[in-house]
């Protein structure tokens, strides 16, 4: 079954689907460009989308998150303990917050 779009040769924003700036979705087949990809990503919709996509994805996989942060406390322990020490810190005595 070809490529939905085959024909074309560039996005509709002018950018060549070539290279590194050509991606096939494995699911549809369909293809999308890079360049236009990223710019969209930045936009306030594009954020939104990626945050759900991330939400989703942790969702589905909790002991990946949890492998994850395990290998980031290994790799910052010193740092990650001395932000909790002056974050949680006891206040003096007398003082008000």
């Amino acid at each position: 079954m070809p490529v939905k779009g085959s024909y074309a040769t560039n996005c509709k924003r002018g950018h060549p689907y070539s290279g590194d700036n050509l991606y096939v979705r494995p699911d549809n087949k369909r293809r999308h460009c890079r360049a236009c990809w990223r710019a969209y990503r930045r936009t306030p919709a594009g954020l939104k989308t990626a945050r759900k996509a991330s939400a989703r994805y942790h969702a589905r996989h909790p002991d990946k998150e949890r492998e994850r942060y395990r290998r980031y406390y290994q790799a910052n322990k010193e740092r990650v303990r001395a932000y909790h020490k002056e974050r949680y810190r006891a206040a003096p005595k007398g003082a008000t917050p």
